[in-house]
């Protein structure tokens, strides 16, 4: 998975497979510049797939990232498709679930 797709999938709270966890949404991934993925981020708003916030009291000085409506198609169409499941790991998994 490439590092552009990691973040973008994090900052809207979404597995590896574009699946949003647990139900909810966000959109908003807040680092400091100096990290590695600062860069990262530099580039996707380069790119229009992010939009950069400044940094703020409320993000503790740091930037505050989010994904734009062309990252979010751009997460959909490059997200891996999840591994198939069989009938009988779902209907395990609901018992499990209770």
């Amino acid at each position: 998975m490439s590092e552009h797709l990691h973040i973008m999938q994090h900052a809207m709270g979404m597995d590896e497979y574009g699946r949003f966890i647990r139900g909810d949404y966000r959109n908003h991934y807040v680092i400091g510049a100096g990290a590695p993925a600062h860069d990262e981020c530099m580039a996707l708003v380069a790119e229009g797939l992010m939009a950069l916030h400044a940094a703020t009291e409320l993000t503790g000085g740091m930037d505050c990232f989010v994904v734009t409506d062309a990252g979010r198609r751009w997460v959909q169409n490059n997200s891996p498709a999840p591994p198939k499941v069989s009938r009988s790991h779902r209907r395990h998994a609901g018992a499990l679930a209770g």
